[in-house]
């Protein structure tokens, strides 16, 4: 083909005014050439001098192309005068190319080229190109750029991506290695020239900058993994070193002139961050980096940095990127040095003497201590979060610090920081508000970007507050009395106010000022009383904290209702900390306090439904929370007043000023304190039935006589579930249209609202009684209350199971229908905990009668699945004592009823809520008669639901649709597949590790605990049972035995072979999980799979399994099934070479060992041989081979006389599945380019590399790994 008329096809591609049609048809006639017809000749026509540059790249893209695929072919002579003409093409590119934009593109597909011919050729057959580059480099700019890159793409291509074959990967690495010092030299120098010409040239110095920019990312890109020694062993060349008289290394000399240089500034500054965060070597007793070492050691280079900062600092605050970079980077660095002045405080120390230097910025003394610590200082108060984060990480390693002096000279800037930590707390500045940190958060994040930001500084500096707390208590605690002061005595300006005039907007300064407070109390109070106490100044302590509290007690009640909120709040985590001794005078009037707020509501009326708004609603769950800290944390103190508290709650119960969800917090903190008093267990169980008669009265009854008691407030409910779901659907008028349901005065609307105020109510009972903190309070209290909930639950669970069926779907009013599927806050939700990220949903103060529907369908549904699960927790002395068909009854027909209609969000909620605390709270020796007749139709069940969703899914995925709605329904169903898989997995490990429960309580009352958790109605119930919780999938417990046990015996008296094992561990199932599309599913099966075959195939001792001689083997067609999954399982997610990869080759091997040869030759071979025609599409001479492949693998594994070790066993087995495994997605649009290994290095004998240290490379270097799939 000419090549006249290739480069008109070229330009003719690029020609802006030709019509497509003519382009695409030489673009296509330019691919042809590049592919077949370029012949290397052509190069000197392509690349010519007065040749257009994009044809001169287009002939480097066909010379790569050339040289990629046929390099190993061409000729030594050749392949010199390649890299001949490509050194010379190099050193004319001033004179080719004119302009800097196509400069920079020739530039980088020349180093594409020599990176490919290094990795190829060096440094076996090209031993001096290290010194070949270095001349290029040193002819001009452009080449010392392309040297640059050149050297730092091949260090990255050899040590972070896996595209070399090993053996020449450690060749290129181990001498990269040795030869630091020249690369390290030749960037450096190459600064050095340029920064001299950047100091005399007053303009035009942007190619000289730009070298500059290239130097320090090359030296950043080595730096980041590779050994120090060689960057402090560079001297500049001349007489420059020897004028400086410095001991300093040269090479942060040269850094720090860089930061002064605006275009080098942030580059420089990048290189000296990441020295400063590289961690001491392996070995070194340096518990500080070498660099901060040798920066702390020259004063001058330190105040340099510490002058740029506070020139920075002293510029308008108004936001750029560039000056955000600056401060950002400066900023780390500071703090770096700080915490080096922390771990070598001892010599530090003497250079601490208060200075003035920070304020006249001129630091000029060797206080270099005092210039670190100010600037630190003055970081924290900046009023820029994003900026003043880095500081955190030295307040946290200055506090904990041991040492006295330190703790003393930090004293100096206690005041300054408790200010500047009080104001960073409050919520303002994000990126939706005004001012000049909202100015600054838009340019840096997102909105979900800076909640996660915000909260994770605030998590910081709520730490370095607490350190300081107690380090320093007296001044906290008068800095916190001050602020307390302050907000009781501060009146609310009335342009605060909301439209409405009432409410304070969450948004308002005083509400973000409480807001600060109320976070101070919760996490400052307990490390403020340890300091006083390590000070001996318990009596001080208290004394301050009773007079704090008085203050809250005697100080008006807030009229807003987020403020009196946190006013309650905050006085009782006062009282907390509060000395028993005031508990007369102070404690009444905190509860008075408490509950006169349950009773607050400024829009009450006398109209029904009571009108609550979002802040009072709030308020009323602060205060119920509050309440319950108050009761877990001192239950000895409240037992005092035990009666009135229960009157109290009593007479709140009918008050509709407060919701049901607090009510039902405080019904929950009185059964704490009940099960708590000093009183015998007949008095408590007295006193707990009557505290509960109002709640459990409506669901105590049986079914046969809740139809004839019309005093039941949820009579109707009852009557309904018995009669079936279709009769439940008219109760809750699900078969009218919506506009039915906005008159809240309507007897369907009152039914739905009564059921689920009862159910809640049901929950919080249900959960404190099941929980009692000792075992006779369980058999004695517990079991006699929750008895006889279980039948009314379990009608009602079951009717409301039964919703779902199509029938009764059908009948279903169409406005009604939307109240059955998932909402669009749902659906975010689950896509967004694929990256990581939870929505938010939108807070609204009025809910839509469809939204209310939904609750009530959805919530009550998911509490009565709760409830369940902790009645068989709190009744687990008596159940596990029924009949297995009364068990299954309970189990299967009251909770697992329509169990393939459930939606698959209700149905994993069935399996973590019902299913697992019904394993968990069985005993061990009610195993084999309790769980083991139940659990495998379920498992068996949700493998069923799994594999259908699965396919589903993949037919959508195969159906290609692009519409965007139909594309988010498929991820939502993706999505929740996944989910429920994964939550099958993690019930398989409860099966295969569960021991049994050997006691539901403990013995001893444990008090306080379990901690200070906040308070969540909706949460599932904590366990607390005592099982096996080993994750290690060579662990196996007795429930996985018993399972074993009771299929052999079942084998035995049905006359099967004693050694044909049957499928009690749900080999199928996991075989099936091995095949969907979801890699940790696959891996935990896969993990699993040996640990099982080795468990049901171990030999047998009197129904004990032993590790014996003999053992029994798996009956073939279980082997198939196994096997066959395996062999999907690497088809589907065998691509995942890190994770699937190896545990999948395991488990087919573990599938082999445990079958006869006979098996293996016949059963397994067909299945294999039939597995990769199929997958290769073989003909007859192609399908002999792959039989001859098959037993030449069965040969070396079945071969006694050479064993294989476990590693080999699985390379043989991968290459010959390798036809059928699935390709990493990072290749698949690769080409397929192999680099040949060369002969191995050849190193002097007294040459012996450092294996474990010193200047070796491991193997698995950096992020070598990083896109191996």
């Amino acid at each position: 083909m000419d090549s006249n008329a290739i480069v008109k096809a070229v330009l003719t591609t690029l020609d802006p005014d030709v019509n497509n049609t003519e382009r695409a048809k030489c673009y296509k006639v330019v691919e042809e050439y590049k592919t077949n017809a370029f012949q290397l000749g052509d190069l000197s026509i392509l690349c010519g001098v007065n040749q257009h540059p994009s044809v001169i790249l287009f002939g480097l893209q066909c010379l790569e192309h050339k040289i990629k695929h046929s390099w190993q072919q061409i000729s030594v002579e050749l392949k010199s005068t390649i890299k001949e003409s490509l050194f010379e093409l190099s050193a004319n590119i001033p004179n080719v190319i004119k302009t800097e934009a196509e400069r920079k593109v020739i530039l980088l597909a020349l180093s594409h080229i020599f990176v490919y011919l290094i990795k190829c050729e060096w440094p076996q057959q090209w031993p001096n190109m290290m010194d070949e580059f270095f001349d290029l480099g040193r002819r001009g700019p452009s080449q010392a750029k392309l040297t640059l890159n050149t050297f730092l793409r091949l260090y990255e291509d050899a040590v972070q991506f896996q595209d070399i074959p090993q053996p020449r990967r450690r060749d290129i690495i181990s001498t990269l290695h040795d030869n630091l010092l020249h690369l390290f030299s030749f960037a450096l120098e190459t600064i050095l020239s340029q920064l001299a010409e950047i100091e005399t040239q007053t303009s035009g110095a942007g190619q000289s900058i730009s070298l500059c920019r290239d130097a320090l990312a090359m030296l950043s890109g080595f730096l980041d993994s590779c050994k120090l020694d060689a960057l402090f062993q560079w001297s500049p060349p001349g007489s420059i070193e020897n004028q400086c008289g410095s001991h300093t290394p040269a090479f942060l000399r040269l850094l720090i002139n860089l930061i002064w240089t605006e275009g080098t500034r942030i580059d420089a500054l990048n290189l000296i961050l990441l020295l400063l965060r590289r961690k001491t070597e392996k070995g070194s007793e340096e518990t500080v980096s070498k660099v901060a070492d040798a920066l702390l050691a020259d004063s001058s280079l330190v105040n340099r940095v510490l002058a740029l900062l506070c020139a920075t600092l002293n510029e308008p605050t108004s936001f750029s990127e560039t000056t955000y970079n600056t401060l950002l980077l400066l900023s780390e660095i500071v703090t770096r040095l700080g915490c080096a002045l922390v771990a070598r405080w001892t010599d530090s120390k003497t250079c601490s003497t208060p200075c003035e230097c920070t304020s006249t910025m001129l630091f000029t003394c060797p206080n270099l201590t005092t210039h670190i610590l100010n600037l630190v200082l003055r970081l924290t108060k900046y009023p820029i979060r994003m900026i003043s984060a880095p500081t955190n990480l030295f307040w946290l390693t200055a506090l904990r610090s041991s040492d006295p002096s330190l703790i003393a000279r930090l004293h100096l800037y206690c005041r300054d920081l408790l200010v500047s930590w009080r104001q960073t707390l409050k919520r303002d500045g994000a990126p939706s508000g005004s001012g000049v940190h909202s100015e600054w958060t838009r340019g840096v994040f997102g909105s979900e970007e800076y909640v996660s930001f915000f909260s994770k500084y605030r998590t910081e500096v709520l730490r370095c507050l607490s350190l300081s707390a107690s380090k320093w208590p007296l001044d906290f605690l008068q800095a916190l009395t001050s602020l307390t002061d302050t907000l009781l005595k501060k009146a609310i300006p009335v342009t605060e106010l909301t439209d409405l005039g009432k409410y304070l907007p969450l948004d308002s300064p005083i509400v973000y000022d409480w807001d600060t407070l109320e976070l101070l109390y919760e996490h400052t109070l307990s490390p403020l009383k340890e300091g006083f106490v390590s000070c001996g100044q318990t009596d001080q302590f208290d004394h301050a904290m009773s007079n704090l509290l008085r203050q809250f007690l005697q100080s008006p009640a807030m009229l807003d209702p987020t403020l009196r909120g946190k006013q309650a709040t905050c006085a009782s985590m006062l009282m907390q900390q509060t000395d028993p001794r005031y508990d007369a005078e102070l404690l009444v009037p905190l509860l008075m306090l408490l509950f006169a707020c349950f009773r607050y509501n400024p829009d009450a009326s006398s109209t029904y439904p009571v009108r609550r708004p979002r802040c009072v609603k709030t308020m009323h769950m602060a205060v119920a929370t509050a309440f319950f800290r108050l009761t877990r944390a001192n239950p000895e103190r409240i037992m005092p007043y035990f009666e009135s508290i229960a009157n109290e709650v009593t007479s709140l119960w009918a008050d509709p000023n407060s919701g049901v969800v607090e009510k039902c917090v405080l019904l929950e903190s009185l059964i704490i304190l009940c099960f708590r008093l000093p009183h015998p267990v007949s008095v408590q169980k007295d006193l707990l039935a009557r505290l509960l008669a109002h709640v459990t009265s409506a669901w105590c009854m049986p079914v046969s006589s809740v139809v004839n008691t019309e005093s039941n407030p949820i009579f109707p409910i009852f009557n309904a579930c018995t009669n079936g779901s279709p009769d439940l659907l008219t109760l809750l008028g699900l078969d009218l249209p919506l506009s039915e349901h906005e008159d809240a005065q309507l007897a369907h609307v009152q039914m739905r609202i009564t059921l689920g105020q009862n159910v809640l109510s049901l929950l919080a009972t249900a959960r404190r009684i099941s929980d009692p903190p000792t075992r006779e309070q369980l058999d004695y209290i517990s079991v006699p209350l929750l008895e006889p909930l279980l039948p009314s639950v379990l009608v009602v669970l079951r009717a409301f199971n039964e919703l779902w069926l199509p029938e009764n779907l059908a009948r279903v009013h169409p406005t009604i229908v939307p109240a059955f599927e998932l909402t669009e806050h749902v659906k975010f939700t689950l896509l967004s905990l694929q990256v990581g990220i939870t929505q938010q949903q939108p807070a609204s103060e009025e809910k839509s009668s469809l939204e209310r529907i939904r609750s009530c369908l959805f919530e009550v549904h998911e509490n009565l699945l709760t409830i369940v699960g902790l009645l068989f927790t709190g009744l687990a002395p008596k159940l596990y004592q029924l009949p297995a068909d009364q068990l299954a009854t309970i189990l299967h027909i009251g909770c697992c009823g329509s169990f393939d209609h459930i939606p698959d969000l209700k149905l994993n909620s069935l399996l973590r809520l019902v299913v697992r605390p019904f394993i968990r709270g069985c005993p061990t020796h009610y195993l084999s008669t309790a769980v083991v007749p139940l659990v495998p139709p379920i498992v068996e069940a949700v493998v069923q639901r799994i594999d259908r969703r699965w396919a589903h899914v993949n037919m959508l995925n195969h159906a290609g649709s692009t519409d965007g709605k139909a594309v988010a329904e498929e991820l939502v169903e993706e999505r929740l597949t996944r989910l429920l898989g994964r939550s099958l997995i993690d019930f398989f490990r409860l099966i295969y590790t569960f021991s049994g429960c050997e006691s539901s309580t403990p013995d001893t009352d444990q008090g306080d605990g379990d901690g200070m958790d906040d308070i969540d109605m909706q949460a599932e119930a904590k366990s607390t049972t005592s099982v096996n919780q080993g994750s290690d999938t060579r662990i196996s417990g007795t429930l996985a035995q018993l399972l074993v046990a009771a299929s052999r015996t079942t084998s035995l008296h049905n006359g099967d072979g004693a050694n044909e094992c049957m499928d009690p561990l749900f080999l199928h199932c996991l075989a099936k999980c091995l095949a969907w599309p979801d890699s940790l599913t696959c891996l935990k099966a896969s993990q699993w799979i040996p640990t099982l075959i080795d468990l049901l195939t171990q030999q047998q001792a009197n129904g004990v399994t032993s590790g014996l001689h003999r053992k029994s083997t798996l009956s073939a067609p279980l082997a198939e099934a196994v096997l066959f999954g395996v062999l999907c399982g690497l088809h589907v997610n065998g691509k995942n070479t890190e994770t699937n990869l190896s545990a999948l080759l395991s488990a087919g091997l573990k599938v082999y060992s445990a079958v006869d040869v006979s098996v293996a030759v016949d059963r397994l071979r067909t299945l294999v041989t039939k597995v990769l025609i199929n997958a290769s599409d073989a003909g007859p001479e192609q399908s002999d081979k792959v039989l001859q492949s098959i037993q030449t693998f069965e040969t070396k594994l079945f071969d006694t006389s050479k064993p294989l070790t476990e590693r080999a066993k699985r390379e043989i087995f991968k290459k010959l599945m390798q036809p059928i495994i699935g390709i990493p997605l990072s290749q698949q649009f690769c080409d397929n380019v192999t680099i040949t290994c060369l002969a191995p290095l050849v190193r002097s004998k007294w040459r012996q590399p450092a294996r474990n240290g010193g200047d070796a490379f491991p193997d698995n270097f950096g992020l070598s790994e990083l896109f191996s799939n």
